[in-house]
């Protein structure tokens, strides 16, 4: 496969994985309520990944919205006490 870089994974692995990942958000969008995005990466990471294919197992992404809120509040101060 050149997009992922490997030879070694086949077609059907690959289907068989999605199909697994497709089964496990099915049953993650029927519960009730919701799980948090941080539970449903955790879930969604159980499902065992295809031999050569690397998983993907970071919360990084999950902070990048706080971070700019928190940004923004800080510019908003700055300004508001750069004008008085």
């Amino acid at each position: 496969m050149v997009a992922l870089g490997s030879d070694e994974l086949d077609a059907e692995e690959l289907a068989d994985y999605a199909a697994t990942l497709g089964n496990a958000a099915d049953q993650l969008a029927a519960t009730d309520p919701l799980p948090t995005a941080a539970a449903t990466l955790e879930r969604l990471w159980a499902v065992p990944t295809p031999a050569g294919l690397a998983p993907r197992r970071t919360f990084a992404w999950l902070a990048w919205p706080r971070r700019r809120r928190r940004r923004q509040r800080c510019r908003a101060v700055w300004r508001s006490t750069r004008r008085a």
